[in-house]
């Protein structure tokens, strides 16, 4: 576990030196942990990832995969919205070149990301990045040992979340790739994917002015009397809780943002909870925004939806009854009209 993270017993003079003779080879070792995915598996994973692929992905796929087999610089930004199968799109690149025997090196610039990541490891753990940079900081990878050759011999580096790092990440690694590559640049040989959801970054590219809208604040309510328990929760701590799905104290916005809508404000209009929105005006206390609603849409359900929401939204996106197409099928295949809405009713029975 030290040799993975590029360190030693040596690093800890308390601890007793091990045997030599009895510890594998360290660059062998890394490169092994790199190389000893199920092979038939991922071939297996592969084929049917490619069978259900669209054609925009396939298109993506093909101009990454024919510069790594023509072991060509590459430096790819993939973007867009959630759900557009970036991961997909990683995922098959992943299965297609270590089902090869090639090394892929998968990383994120967050601990819970890097986890969804098959083989994935943080950005500073991976590069050995700083985790206070500036732009002086070096990378902590020496030239010629083991981590150094397993950047060198990769196929490939997925980096998931990039706007979350600083700049200043990006200079030392280009740094490292200098001072390990004299003539080459780390970011430009081996193949690089730089990978990020378009609401990561897109607000930085609006041009036009920031507004900053902040959400009401009660007041603190003491206990006076004594007979109940001080309202701890101040608005103080409330503004700092950022929770998925819950908007923040402190929202960021500008004309020609994208938006979304947390409730059911007129329905008849398609103003509901899902709805997304551009902001086209932005006063003192009011917002302005225009739909993005479909005016065309189809869903297919070959199974019952597991969750009331998941229909709720897919139906909600369509501008009217006659745009909105459903296809239900039951366990045989054949189309029927009635879906069914699964509700586990024994969750509320002590609610």
């Amino acid at each position: 576990m030290l040799q993975s993270f590029g360190k030693s017993l040596s690093d800890f003079p308390p601890m007793p030196k091990a045997d030599a003779s009895l510890v594998p080879d360290v660059e062998s070792r890394l490169i092994h942990d790199e190389m000893s995915y199920n092979r038939p598996v991922l071939a297996a994973q592969h084929d049917r990832m490619m069978s259900t692929m669209t054609s925009e992905q396939r298109n993506v796929y093909d101009k990454i995969m024919t510069r790594v087999k023509e072991d060509k610089s590459g430096l790819f930004f993939l973007y867009g919205y959630g759900g557009t199968g970036k991961t997909f799109i990683w995922r098959a690149l992943c299965a297609a070149l270590r089902s090869d025997g090639g090394i892929v090196l998968a990383c994120a610039s967050s601990g819970i990301v890097a986890l969804l990541i098959p083989g994935g490891r943080t950005a500073h753990s991976r590069f050995g990045i700083p985790f206070t940079i500036d732009e002086c900081s070096m990378c902590g990878v020496t030239p010629n040992t083991p981590l150094a050759s397993l950047l060198i011999k990769a196929k490939l580096i997925i980096w998931d979340e990039v706007p979350m790092m600083h700049k200043h990440c990006f200079e030392a690694l280009t740094q490292l790739g200098k001072s390990m590559m004299s003539t080459y640049l780390l970011l430009s040989r081996p193949t690089c994917l730089f990978q990020v959801q378009v609401n990561d970054y897109v607000f930085n590219l609006i041009p036009g002015e920031e507004k900053i809208y902040l959400s009401y604040d009660t007041p603190y309510h003491k206990n006076i009397d004594g007979d109940a328990v001080d309202d701890i929760h101040t608005p103080e701590f409330l503004n700092t809780i950022v929770a998925s799905g819950f908007p923040n104290h402190r929202l960021r916005l500008k004309v020609g943002a994208p938006v979304m809508l947390l409730r059911n404000m007129d329905q008849s209009l398609g103003l509901c909870n899902g709805t997304r929105l551009i902001i086209t005006k932005m006063g003192k206390f009011v917002l302005e925004g225009r739909g993005q609603s479909l005016e065309h849409v189809g869903v297919y359900l070959p199974s019952p939806i597991f969750s009331h929401g998941q229909l709720y939204v897919a139906i909600s996106r369509v501008t009217s009854r006659g745009g909105l197409k459903i296809l239900i099928a039951d366990d045989d295949g054949d189309d029927i009209d009635v879906a069914s809405n699964v509700v586990y009713r024994e969750v509320f029975r002590n609610v």
